[in-house]
């Protein structure tokens, strides 16, 4: 659980023991059975606002380099699945992240039918790799976090395998 990700930075950015058991990008050790998995977030908090309409997963995007950020996004974006946001954290210096962005935000790139809520935060002060993971999960509103880094894509049929899975 805490321990294993970092107390102090879960703690740091108001992140309970209810919200994730255990994030990370590392493999299973040979024999391991603790892979990166989706556990139900805490409820929010009385003062967040609550604009939107509820969603079931936020597909959290801890953004650093641009590279592949737009094969990411398309890939998020082209899912079969229509309870889901897409929240990216950008921990990059440049603005290189925010340009690709910019094309989806208020569907400005329409890759469905329906819209889905792409919000975009960048952090003023460098977070690294631990901190931006923590606001990504600080800033989603769904009750299941799926992670995507820049520079990965989602399958087709992953959100819609999650929704089936988490009902």
């Amino acid at each position: 659980g805490l321990a294993e990700f970092g107390a102090a930075a879960l703690s740091e950015h108001g992140i309970s023991a209810g919200s994730v058991l255990h994030v990370g990008r590392k493999p299973v050790e040979a024999g391991g059975s603790r892979p990166s998995w989706l556990v139900p977030q805490s409820p929010p908090l009385a003062h967040e606002p609550s604009d939107g309409a509820p969603v079931h997963v936020t597909v959290a995007i801890p953004a650093y380099k641009a590279n592949y950020l737009d094969a990411a996004l398309c890939s998020a974006l082209t899912q079969e699945f229509d309870s889901f946001e897409v929240v990216i954290c950008d921990d990059s210096s440049s603005d290189a992240v925010e340009s690709v962005v910019a094309r989806y935000l208020d569907g400005g790139l329409a890759l469905r039918p329906s819209p889905v809520a792409v919000r975009y935060f960048r952090n003023h002060n460098p977070l690294g790799e631990e901190g931006n993971v923590g606001r990504c999960i600080q800033l989603a509103r769904g009750s299941y976090i799926k992670f995507l880094y820049d520079d990965d894509t989602l399958l087709p049929g992953c959100l819609q395998e999650i929704g089936r899975a988490h009902v």
